[in-house]
């Protein structure tokens, strides 16, 4: 199959938010963005000039539209409810550190959210993204929230649901999704994220991608956090994750 034939999907999440700064749980919470949050959105516009998208889609909530919208694309997306962030139902303004004193082994992709979503829940939404994006010829642009796109990404690479954890997306960050070797996955899941800092052009975001390859992470059962600008590469033959 010809490189040009397969889709790239750029995942964007969306810029700072004041719970955002605080480390708070924010899932359906409809916060706006800060002032820093705004500017760093509009940086974003820079990095994405030059790319063209067949669709570009975004979450529901004001965070994720005003991010699309001062990057330039708020006139062209389409709001689709299924990329709305994680509800945290009794954990919704919480921190991780709070919650833990209460129950210190308590992980979101393992245990979900009393009266909110489950992993199992959000894996669902996720994959009807991926049937989405998959009907579609040609590249997409995604914005959405933190754990969502994380649990997309995991979905995507075809990794066990609790190795979302283990992929760490800044505010206002760019992500990639695409083939290893720009090559369909016999499932129905693609083999390739590349996670790449907001502030870097696109040609700059494809050179730090390449300098990284050869330490990238193959292993799927990795407990290491991914930091920005590295790569997760799976062999086009994963298994579809079980849910």
């Amino acid at each position: 199959m010809d490189r040009a034939e397969l889709p790239v999907i750029y995942l964007a999440r969306h810029s700072e938010t004041a719970w955002s700064l605080t480390g708070q749980h924010t899932g359906l919470t409809d916060l706006l963005l800060t002032e820093v949050g705004e500017g760093n959105a509009r940086r974003l516009r820079e990095v994405l000039t030059g790319l063209t998208f067949a669709k570009v889609f975004s979450s529901p909530l004001r965070r994720a539209g005003r991010t699309c919208e001062l990057a330039g694309f708020g006139s062209r997306a389409e709001v689709v409810r299924d990329l709305v962030e994680w509800d945290y139902g009794d954990y919704e303004g919480r921190r991780s550190v709070e919650i833990r004193m209460e129950r210190p082994d308590w992980e979101l992709f393992r245990d979900g959210c009393p009266g909110g979503e489950s992993p199992q829940q959000v894996a669902e939404r996720a994959d009807r993204v991926v049937d989405l994006v998959r009907s579609v010829s040609g590249n997409v642009l995604i914005f959405s929230s933190g754990h969502f796109l994380r649990m997309l990404a995991a979905r995507w690479i075809g990794i066990d649901i609790l190795g979302a954890r283990s992929l760490m997306l800044s505010t206002a960050s760019l992500s990639v999704l695409g083939y290893e070797h720009f090559k369909r996955p016999q499932s129905n899941f693609g083999t390739t994220l590349i996670i790449c800092s907001a502030q870097k052009r696109t040609n700059e975001v494809v050179r730090s991608a390449r300098c990284l390859l050869s330490a990238s992470c193959r292993n799927s059962k990795t407990s290491r956090s991914l930091s920005l600008n590295a790569i997760v590469q799976q062999t086009n033959d994963s298994p579809l994750p079980k849910t």
